[in-house]
């Protein structure tokens, strides 16, 4: 009598003879299931390959189970959402089983469609509820939230209940009116040595410059309007903001000056005619550079708080810690001129005097190295 190999067996034996690098009881995975599939379609009627490929089947079919059970009975939205999606996958897994008539055979896959709809249902309800109560809190940041529940909800069931309603509710709450005030310092500067000011880099103020870049009143008027406080003369309770913005230099310290001499020598290979041969003849020629060099360091610390007007609570509150080094050089020399190159011509021609910039216009350089950082942080926070 012919011994009848169980499916344990028949996987054992497959595992050693196997070129695919997993054995019975390890994962499988996504590429090696695809390429088992792709195999199969093409040899059918190869016992030893549809051994593998049904192993492989149960593996992946049972992770995906597995992640479902995991996500069955919870009641909130994201839940339901992400049980949604899991029923999706294994429903496009099953489907992909289906698309080749022997696979299908094979393999039997099963079907949940049922299963999406009813839990798309289910999740569509969760977000709408959801939606309801954020809307009921009032806040720019809940009605924002709303939103996006209710367009997933919309886009499952297009005007679920009143979802069209509540959207337009949600859209006028979630309008943000922000308003930048005047750049200032925490009293290390008097107001005669700097004022509002952006420096002579840019046209406008500090905040009429990242006013216009996040869109002014006009450029995003249904999700956010921002208002330069500068110009409206500190009138901060008209337009009645949601949000402030403060930007703020919290430290500013000059290093003291640093100068040093130091003496380079230079030469050069000049001819000097020819000799009874007729050879080139050369000679060289020295010179000596008396060099200065002048260096001075500042450093700083620039807040931006964001603060929610209803609550009067800070929202976030970033600092950049940045400098900018003042370097200067100059030289004189003794020696033949004719052993001097470009380098030295130009250190000869520097100014003999120190350049000692305004705190304005170091704020000013200071300004522009992290002013696009700047943005796009206050860009991720409003918008």
């Amino acid at each position: 009598m012919k011994p009848t190999l169980t499916l344990l067996s028949a996987l054992l034996l497959w595992a050693c003879n196997s070129t695919k690098q997993f054995s019975v009881g390890d994962d499988v995975s996504k590429n090696q299931y695809e390429r088992l599939l792709k195999d199969f379609a093409k040899t059918p009627t190869d016992a030893a390959l549809a051994e593998k490929l049904k192993y492989a089947y149960g593996r992946r079919e049972t992770e995906q189970l597995q992640a479902i059970a995991r996500l069955q009975g919870q009641a909130s939205a994201r839940a339901l959402e992400q049980l949604l999606n899991s029923y999706i996958r294994l429903n496009q897994f099953y489907d992909a089983a289906r698309a080749t008539a022997t696979v299908d055979k094979l393999l039997t896959p099963g079907d949940v469609s049922r299963q999406i709809t009813d839990t798309r249902l289910l999740a569509a309800d969760a977000w709408y509820n959801e939606a309801d109560q954020l809307l009921s809190d009032g806040s720019w940041q809940s009605a924002r939230a709303a939103q996006d529940a209710l367009n997933k909800v919309n886009r499952w069931y297009p005007n679920y209940k009143n979802t069209k309603s509540l959207l337009a509710v949600a859209a006028d709450q979630a309008v943000v009116d922000a308003v930048i005030v005047p750049m200032r310092n925490e009293g290390f500067f008097g107001a005669g040595i700097y004022g509002n000011g952006f420096g002579n880099g840019f046209a406008q103020s500090l905040s009429a410059q990242l006013a216009r870049d996040l869109g002014g009143r006009y450029g995003n008027p249904t999700r956010l309007r921002v208002w330069d406080g500068d110009a409206m003369g500190g009138g901060y309770n008209n337009p009645n903001p949601d949000v402030l913005v403060e930007p703020v230099w919290t430290r500013w310290q000059r290093d003291p000056e640093s100068r040093r001499n130091y003496t380079r020598n230079v030469s050069k290979q000049l001819e000097n005619g020819r000799d009874s041969a007729g050879r080139q003849q050369y000679k060289t020629v020295t010179a000596t550079l008396r060099i200065t060099e002048f260096t001075q360091q500042t450093q700083a610390d620039f807040d931006l708080r964001i603060g929610d007007v209803a609550s009067r609570r800070p929202m976030n509150n970033r600092t950049w810690r940045e400098g900018y080094t003042i370097s200067q050089s100059w030289a004189t020399y003794t020696g033949d001129a004719n052993a001097l190159g470009p380098d030295e011509w130009e250190l000869l021609r520097s100014p003999q005097s120190i350049m000692r910039p305004s705190d304005e216009w170091l704020q000013q350089k200071i300004l522009e190295k992290i002013y696009p950082e700047l943005l796009q942080y206050l860009r991720s926070q409003l918008q």
